[in-house]
């Protein structure tokens, strides 16, 4: 959270400095959201697979297939594919300077999210109605 609020200070308008555009700062506090639900849905995902009695896909076919974990394995999805999407996002503004190019990349970019996201929350539905048994 720190580094965050630091790195929204620094990219900010320098009056003393002639080169300084007199822009609106980054927010880059808006960011930290996902991380964090990253995290805690990690550590559940990692405590509930080591509390299985063992790992056989009959047993983690079975935890699946309840609402909560399914719930929970759902957000999960949602929520890597949103924070891989906006990490790549930041490196593509930076990065790639053709308005032609930049449009490309970020609607490709969209595309593969929300296919990937989309595909790993069809697969969770799948397992939790019990289609893949």
């Amino acid at each position: 959270g720190d580094a965050a609020v630091l790195a929204s200070v620094l990219c900010g308008h320098d009056a003393m400095d002639c080169t300084s555009l007199d822009l609106p700062a980054a927010d880059f506090t808006r960011n930290l959201e996902t991380p964090i639900g990253n995290l805690v849905l990690g550590v559940w995902l990692l405590a509930s697979l080591l509390m299985l009695p063992n790992m056989s896909y009959t047993t983690v076919h079975e935890w699946i297939a309840r609402p909560v974990p399914a719930c929970a394995m759902g957000l999960l999805v949602i929520s890597t594919f949103w924070h891989a999407r906006i990490g790549m996002q930041v490196a593509m503004e930076d990065y790639v300077h053709t308005p032609a190019n930049k449009f490309a990349c970020l609607a490709l970019l969209n595309l593969a999210t929300f296919a990937g996201a989309a595909f790993g929350l069809f697969c969770i539905v799948r397992l939790a109605l019990g289609g893949a048994a």
